[in-house]
């Protein structure tokens, strides 16, 4: 009897657990608003400044020292945030947390970086 007492109350505790888990996930994806028509600055770890403007239809249009460009596009997921730029010459993967948002990023020539912005 007390084996299935404590059976019974083991599994009542995952179950409870495994609910807040998923809660919680819920709650950062509501929590968090779309870049959809937002503008945001930051800096690459490798010294470049960088401006992103979230267009719709998923267009990313970026801004560098060098110059200008629309060739890339986004996705947000809650508060995950992915953009590829040049056909995935590069490739960012990020968390967005209030105005801020960081992460990292990869070319297809091996090169890694971190990253962050703020929103304007």
């Amino acid at each position: 009897m007390i084996r299935k007492n404590l059976l019974f109350f083991t599994l009542i505790l995952i179950a409870i657990l495994n609910g807040c888990h998923t809660k919680t996930k819920q709650a950062d994806q509501i929590a968090t608003p779309s870049v959809l028509e937002t503008t945001w600055t930051g800096k690459e770890s490798d010294g470049e400044c960088i401006t992103y403007h979230f267009l719709p239809d998923g267009i990313l249009h970026y801004e560098i020292e060098s110059g200008s460009w629309k060739n890339a596009s986004w996705k947000q997921d809650g508060n995950k945030i992915y953009f590829e730029m040049n056909a995935k010459f590069s490739e960012h993967y990020g968390t967005i947390k209030g105005n801020k948002m960081k992460g990292t990023g990869q070319n297809t020539q091996g090169h890694k970086w971190t990253w962050k912005a703020k929103k304007e």
